[in-house]
């Protein structure tokens, strides 16, 4: 049995809550593509701190 992971690498900006979904919407399709059964995001990439990290 094989379990694939994959590793979200994003250049959020602070802030700007739109383009950062945006971002985590397309690295979830591209591993969904490449077959991936785990996704990995950054630390605190979706969080809600300001303009400021």
């Amino acid at each position: 049995m094989m379990f694939r992971v994959a590793l979200a690498q994003l250049s959020p900006v602070p802030g700007d809550i739109e383009r950062n979904l945006t971002l985590h919407e397309l690295a979830i399709a591209s591993a969904q593509t490449a077959g991936a059964d785990l996704l990995i995001f950054p630390e605190l990439i979706g969080q809600r701190r300001g303009t400021n990290w």
